[in-house]
């Protein structure tokens, strides 16, 4: 019989960073928040997975070619839904415009009439779809809803979209996002240094 000390019998201490998850290469993860969308760039081969996190929330995509023409086949799609969502993000209010200015760098038309429905509103919590790209789109990942109904106790929440790139380009340098606004100074710091500046009212500082 062995008999054990109670420091021996202790697990190996091992190092965790809660929250941390660890990702293959090429996996990229971005959080839809309810009611709202994000713009995808899909190539060729890429697998797009769209995960209801709470369940019952209704997805809604879009798919453009380069050019702007509606392609909901690049996923293997049909476009038979009325757009309801996305027709509403569309249209330019103060909390789209970032996503109508990305929209018209790629020539995406300013409205869309009919949208793929991946999700309809009827999943569990954790219940997921995915879609290979057979060419290069532009997806509008759309997580619908508006103002909750407080009878019906029905808000949006959030979705997840997880892409797995079918080629790892390295040292890829991301495009810097608009300016806020007229450039008045611009200045590059470098690591392990600092730099000040004075910030007048109402200018914007972006990083």
């Amino acid at each position: 019989m062995n008999i054990l000390s109670p420091a021996s019998d202790r697990p190996t201490p091992r190092f965790r960073e809660p929250g941390m998850p660890v990702f293959e290469p090429g996996t990229e993860r971005y959080f839809v928040r309810g009611g709202g969308a994000v713009v995808l760039r899909l190539l060729p081969d890429d697998e797009l997975t769209i995960v209801d996190l709470e369940g019952k929330q209704r997805c809604e995509l879009a798919l453009f070619a380069p050019g702007g023409k509606p392609d909901p086949a690049a996923l293997g799609l049909n476009a038979s839904s009325a757009s309801t969502g996305i027709a509403r993000l569309l249209i330019g209010t103060e909390e789209t415009q970032d996503v109508v200015r990305v929209l018209r760098d790629h020539g995406v038309p300013a409205g869309v009439e009919r949208v793929a429905v991946p999700l309809p509103g009827d999943t569990h919590p954790g219940e997921h779809v995915a879609f290979r790209a057979e060419r290069e789109a532009i997806c509008i990942v759309h997580a619908a809803g508006g103002p909750m109904d407080f009878e019906k106790q029905d808000p949006p929440t959030d979705l997840l979209a997880i892409v797995r790139r079918a080629r790892i380009e390295n040292h890829v340098e991301r495009p810097l996002p608009p300016p806020l606004g007229d450039v008045i100074a611009e200045y590059r710091i470098d690591r392990c240094t600092a730099q000040s500046y004075t910030v007048k009212e109402g200018q914007y500082l972006q990083i």
